[in-house]
């Protein structure tokens, strides 16, 4: 097998590329829609857009690490270099990222090519997030420690899973499983929307039928919203918007639900549907509407929608990153995501690899202390 790396500067050359990738990802069963090339590519695309040259050198460059056998394309690494970083695309927007590939032993080489294009020259690679069910995370487990890097790794988030089993495949039986405080919470809200004048209405749009009307409009919620939490709005970012805006044209899994009473946007959920799951990225619902419980009935419509619509005898709700309240209230599992970062073993990066190794651990004890991460519980 043989590795190679493209430092990819423009658009066009990444789309131009990017045909081989798509039909490898075809031949993998299992990858989480976000985790293809049709939600990393728009994520390139929206930085190598917007971030604009500096004379002839460009801020962001795409590198992308292929490995094949002959002529075979066998795996494939998506990252970008910005300034004295290697990042993966969880650093812009992307739940957590895997290697594409067919075989183990391919995504090994991947991983170590990228770590030695990091260690040779000098950059920080930040591999950031990586779920404990990934082929990622058993190379790093296989591969650490590197003979020319530093690995600084620790707990990063939970993701809450909701698992319902039913004999037909209906939402009815779906509606069953569910616990019984979302039941009556469902049940009142919706009582409460029917006395509402004008009604409340529901829509779900798929893939390119999400309009960039439609993300504006769930950005503003979202921005309006932001005050009553810490941090700012991912929506504030134009490059987000890009991303989410070429996202829905790139990738048909793309899936947004929400209510709307007299043309005004009350709630939304949006993220990925896919084989049997919901992957739950990002809500938002009009705090003034409150006393009907939008959020949770959305969800709830959401899912006997999807599950209407795939007609299996298993679905899922995975509430990807972030352990807030309501997502315990559907729990029936969970797996963990950890953020890893390489550092190239030198002098002039030694001051790097201490101040990670020291917030990392402080880290690891605040976890401890709290009682957050795996084997807490």
């Amino acid at each position: 097998m043989l590795a190679s790396i493209y430092t990819i500067d423009d658009s066009v050359e990444l789309t131009q590329r990017s045909q081989e990738w798509l039909t490898l990802a075809d031949k993998v069963n299992g990858i989480p829609p976000f985790c293809r090339p049709e939600a990393w590519i728009p994520a390139l695309h929206a930085l190598l857009n917007d971030l604009p040259a500096v004379g002839s050198r460009k801020l962001c460059q795409a590198v992308i690490v292929e490995v094949r056998e002959g002529e075979e394309l066998l795996a494939v690494y998506a990252l970008y270099r910005k300034g004295n970083h290697l990042c993966s695309l969880t650093e812009n927007h992307i739940d957590y990222q895997d290697i594409i590939t067919v075989d183990l032993a391919a995504a090994g080489l991947a991983l170590k090519t990228s770590v030695n294009y990091a260690a040779e020259s000098g950059l920080v690679f930040i591999i950031g997030h990586v779920s404990d069910q990934s082929i990622l995370a058993q190379i790093i487990e296989a591969q650490t420690p590197f003979s020319n890097a530093w690995l600084n790794r620790r707990f990063f988030s939970v993701c809450i899973v909701s698992d319902h089993e039913f004999a037909s495949g209906t939402s009815d039986e779906f509606f069953k499983s569910i616990p019984k405080r979302l039941k009556k919470s469902y049940r009142s809200g919706t009582n409460r929307m029917k006395s509402q004048d004008p009604p409340f209405e529901v829509d779900y749009l798929w893939g390119a039928d999400i309009q960039p009307a439609d993300i504006e409009a769930i950005g503003q919620l979202h921005r309006e919203n932001q005050q009553s939490r810490t941090g700012s709005s991912p929506f504030d970012e134009p490059e987000f918007v890009q991303f989410l805006q070429q996202l829905a044209n790139s990738l048909p899994s793309l899936f947004l639900s929400r209510y709307t009473c007299d043309g005004k946007l009350i709630a939304f959920c949006l993220g990925y549907a896919s084989d049997n799951t919901f992957y739950f990225y990002i809500t938002d619902y009009d705090r003034s509407y409150a006393y009907v419980s939008p959020g949770v009935n959305l969800l709830i419509k959401t899912a006997i929608y999807l599950v209407d619509h795939f007609q299996g005898k298993h679905f899922r709700i995975d509430f990807l990153l972030g352990s807030e309240a309501y997502k315990s209230h559907w729990e029936t599992g969970r797996y963990y995501v950890d953020r890893v970062v390489v550092i190239p073993k030198s002098i002039r990066t030694l001051p790097w690899a201490i101040g990670y190794h020291l917030g990392y651990r402080l880290k690891e004890i605040k976890n401890r202390i709290r009682k957050i991460g795996p084997g807490s519980s």
